[in-house]
């Protein structure tokens, strides 16, 4: 109950939750569907119960009417009298009979009439069995209490018509239901009125029961409608604030968190969609600080990469021009090492133009490739960088399926095998091999690998090989390992642009394997 008032002190000071307005709205339609049934109840029950009634009074008073003929018609005045009290007893209605001047000839009962009228009134039970007894009985009538109404009423009937309905008689001081059919008198050779009448207060407790039944059951059904809808609309309101306040989380900067999700509706398919949203902007915040790391590294990187060939060039050729250095032999060797340098930082910057123009390409389009034959591709890098292999007596070893073409740019695919197999030969050991494989596969992919037995990578470094200018071993000098750093970086944007996957296995102190897969659409 506490939320309710609650509810109920924010929807009335102006504060109006989403479980307020569901709530009233629901609780409106009840109201709206009680009242309309209680007043579809009301309608109909007073219609049914007053039709019946007046269906049956007036097959009654018929019936009545036949008998008042018969003895009327015999002259048998005293059977009349007892008939008309019998009647009044089978039909539990007042009987009146009147004539066609209006007149009352007998009434059966006052049993029902005001007590202040009855007084001057006699009924036929307390009339001796004479007929010109009823004579005191027309003395006593004012034609004015009977009411025009039931005057109009009796001339109607008089000529032959029947009546029923509801109409108000100050003899009973109520609304009373009457029905009313013609007689014959074969004595005089005119024609009357018997009325039935029965106060409707006989009836109204009867519907007074009812409109009680139908108060209750429509209060009982208020209640019962107030408690489920307060059920519901915390049901489904509920993971709507959760859904608000996981919102109000996720606009705070708590990426990656996650909702609980209960069924299988549409609200909780929202709730779904803010998990996802919520992992999607972790995953998406973790790259951007990734990515914002990765510029400073490369950054610093591409400083520290420049600024040592800088120096050497620098620091040789001021000796040059300031004469420090007199032997010829050792200006051969300045000259030497300061081209070495110029040619590094060639290549380093032609590197980087590569790697910028490869990261703003599109993945390749079958259309636009031409069919590569992969097993002269291997070859002819093993050719290549055979020159290479001499100084620590390294051997490179081609395996490749004859005949596999595979859709692709030659030049970049010449790089990518390039540039792999020169990393092997680069952490290769002494009379080490490396070798270069191409093979097909159960799914009519091809698998292009470059394996070394160098001394391994670790696995937290794997993830991180692809990137600009990282370097396994931090504690490594340019005269170990040569290169921009940015090799694999671009490796890397080839496999991309090509549609194929990159997977690297390593064990320390055995070796690396990279496995490069292309998809089927890409074989020839």
């Amino acid at each position: 109950m506490g939320s309710l008032r609650t509810i109920l002190a924010g929807y009335f000071t102006g504060k109006k939750s989403i479980i307020g307005q569901f709530m009233y709205h629901y609780m409106a339609l009840v109201v709206v569907v009680i009242v309309s049934i209680f007043c579809s109840m009301v309608f109909l029950g007073h219609y049914f119960v007053y039709k019946e009634k007046e269906d049956v009074l007036m097959g009654r008073c018929k019936e009545v009417a036949k008998g008042v003929d018969f003895y009327l018609g015999t002259n048998d005045h005293d059977n009349l009298y007892r008939y008309i009290r019998l009647a009044d007893k089978l039909t539990d209605a007042d009987i009146w009979i009147f004539d066609t001047d209006t007149d009352l000839v007998a009434v059966s009962s006052l049993s029902h009439i005001r007590s202040d009228v009855a007084k001057n009134m006699k009924a036929v039970d307390e009339l001796p069995l004479e007929f010109g007894a009823s004579s005191t009985l027309l003395f006593d009538v004012n034609k004015e209490d009977i009411g025009e109404k039931v005057i109009n009423v009796i001339k109607n009937v008089s000529l032959g018509e029947t009546y029923s309905g509801v109409v108000y008689q100050k003899y009973y001081g109520e609304d009373v239901l009457i029905a009313a059919s013609p007689y014959y008198d074969r004595m005089t050779g005119k024609m009357g009125a018997v009325i039935l009448a029965v106060p409707t207060s006989n009836y109204q407790s009867f519907l007074n029961y009812l409109y009680l039944v139908v108060i209750g059951v429509g209060l009982f059904s208020l209640v019962l409608s107030i408690y489920f809808t307060k059920r519901l609309s915390e049901q489904v309101v509920a993971p709507v604030v959760e859904m608000k306040n996981f919102a109000s989380r996720l606009a705070e900067g708590n990426y990656g968190d996650e909702m609980e999700i209960k069924g299988d509706d549409e609200i909780n398919e929202l709730g779904k969609s803010l998990n996802a949203l919520s992992n999607d902007m972790a995953t998406y915040t973790a790259n951007m600080e990734r990515q914002e790391k990765i510029r400073k590294d490369f950054v610093a990187n591409v400083s520290h990469e420049l600024k040592t060939p800088i120096t050497i060039i620098r620091g040789y050729n001021d000796a040059l021009i300031d004469g420090v250095i007199r032997d010829e032999d050792k200006k051969v060797k300045y000259r030497q090492m300061i081209n070495d340098e110029t040619v590094r930082i060639e290549h380093m910057v032609k590197d980087l133009l590569n790697m910028s123009r490869l990261e703003n390409a599109d993945p390749w389009q079958s259309e636009h490739l031409q069919p590569i034959d992969l097993n002269i591709l291997c070859n002819s890098v093993a050719e290549r960088l055979s020159i290479n292999c001499s100084k620590q007596n390294n051997i490179i070893k081609v395996d490749a399926d004859e005949g596999i073409e595979m859709l692709g740019d030659g030049d970049q695919l010449f790089q990518l095998i390039l540039i792999l197999t020169d990393n092997a030969l680069k952490y290769s050991p002494q009379n080490g091999t490396v070798l270069i494989c191409a093979h097909k596969t159960d799914d009519d992919g091809v698998v292009l690998s470059v394996s070394d037995e160098g001394p391994g990578i670790p696995e937290e470094d794997i993830e991180f090989i692809w990137d600009r200018f990282y370097m396994v071993d931090k504690s490594r000098n340019r005269k170990k390992v040569s290169g921009t750093g940015l090799g694999l970086a671009i490796a890397k944007q080839i496999i991309r642009i090509h549609g194929a996957e990159a997977h690297v296995t390593s064990e320390l102190g055995e070796g690396t394997k990279f496995e490069i897969k292309f998809p089927k659409d890409k074989i020839v």
